[in-house]
């Protein structure tokens, strides 16, 4: 149906319903010619998930600075998602790009309802950054969101650490210990980090050969 209408942003969605096998048969060439398909009609959405498409070679060749170049257009015509990628790609490193430009990027998503934005942008804060104060506002902004929040524990985690105190230490370590147990790699170096700043020495040995 969205194919067939004038919707250009309902026909790029139909494209990654095909290249993510939501409820269709998993078709990233498909998926290619519905995001073309909705740049024609003027979709800043389709010109941003043909770039990734671009990027990673799905359903198309991999033409990593033509992609990079249509989530830059669709960013200069304000498209919130496009910033959002953008912002995405270059905190991760995935294209080259400035990362306090990524953050503005991130923020201006976060603004215009990407709450993905948001998140994302905590979590490159709570890695990169970790000051007191950034780790509490991150905490806050994460907490609220529906569900246990591994993030949010995280932030929580890294602030206690600060305080440098018993207490506060058994506090970080119950947020994160079950999952460094599971080998999640933020938890473990906060393991190491709560055993280092506790003089559990043998316990920060286990943790770093876990890493």
């Amino acid at each position: 149906l969205a194919a067939n209408s004038d919707n250009a942003d309902a026909i790029a969605l139909l494209g990654n319903f095909y290249a993510e096998g939501f409820g269709l048969t998993k078709d990233q060439k498909k998926a290619v010619e519905l995001y073309k398909k909705s740049i024609d009609r003027g979709s800043n959405r389709g010109m941003v998930l043909y770039g990734n498409a671009l990027i990673y070679g799905n359903g198309v060749a991999k033409e990593i600075e033509l992609g990079h170049q249509l989530i830059k257009t669709a960013v200069k015509n304000n498209s919130p998602y496009g910033k959002y990628v953008l912002g995405i790609h270059y905190l991760a490193g995935s294209l080259p790009g400035d990362k306090k430009y990524a953050q503005g990027l991130l923020n201006y998503a976060e603004q215009h309802d990407f709450k993905e934005a948001g998140i994302a942008l905590n979590s490159y804060n709570i890695i990169n950054n970790l000051d007191p104060n950034t780790l509490h506002k991150s905490y806050l902004s994460l907490k609220p969101h529906e569900g246990k929040n591994d993030l949010a524990d995280i932030a929580m985690a890294y602030y206690l650490i600060f305080h440098e105190n018993p207490a506060s230490l058994n506090k970080a370590r119950s947020l994160v210990v079950e999952k460094a147990e599971k080998s999640d790699l933020m938890s473990l170096n906060l393991m190491i980090k709560i055993s280092q700043a506790s003089k559990d020495y043998q316990s920060m040995i286990k943790y770093m050969q876990e890493v």
